[in-house]
């Protein structure tokens, strides 16, 4: 089943004491059991990816539509935003009685999310009425380059820096995401819900 969290990503627990810290510890944080998205598949198409909701969710899988680069642009992958959004409404919506659903889901993910064709990746998107939000922390890594015509040429430098932006003309020591990381088929999206007191 693969990672659970890329280690390369944020710690989750101290991303759940940030956010009830920012409430002022009025409001309870809890990690959900993860999601998956899986873009690989015969029953895949290149624009498509499926999303796996966690045990219990009480709802089924669901296609989001995706986007791909070649593989000589290093195989990236982004989400668009506008289905992870349904699909984070219905973890809530699908939840026990409506008093006891949490006030609201945040959806994050070490993937790239996009919304118009000519995004170079959205860190994050909230569909405010109906109390659902997605955000990508990929590019928030202190050790990523990228480029700012791309969104599909980035990778990690060894020591964090103050510019997160490469010239395309410049030999730069990037490094891909770590093996394991970049084989892997299925990506984990973690649900974030502050549940009401």
């Amino acid at each position: 089943e693969g990672k659970e969290w890329p280690a390369y990503g944020p710690d989750l627990e101290e991303l759940r004491r940030y956010t009830y810290a920012f409430y002022g510890g009025a409001m309870p944080v809890a990690v959900s059991a993860p999601a998956r998205v899986r873009f690989e598949g015969a029953d895949i198409k290149a624009n498509k990816a499926v999303w796996k909701p966690p045990r219990g969710a009480g709802t089924g899988e669901r296609w989001l539509k995706a986007r791909r680069s070649s593989k000589a642009q290093l195989r990236r992958r982004a989400l668009h935003i506008d289905p992870l959004l349904t699909c984070l409404c219905d973890l809530r919506d699908l939840g026990p009685q409506p008093e006891k659903r949490p006030f609201c889901v945040v959806g994050v993910t070490m993937e790239d999310i996009y919304s118009a064709p000519s995004d170079l990746f959205v860190a994050g998107m909230a569909a405010g009425v109906s109390h659902v939000a997605g955000f990508s922390l990929l590019r928030y890594h202190p050790h990523i380059r990228m480029s700012p015509e791309h969104w599909w040429r980035y990778g990690f430098a060894g020591a964090p820096s103050d510019y997160s932006y490469f010239e395309e003309h410049h030999a730069v020591d990037i490094v891909p995401v770590a093996e394991e990381e970049a084989k892997e088929n299925e990506v984990r999206v973690r649900t974030l819900a502050l549940w009401p007191i």
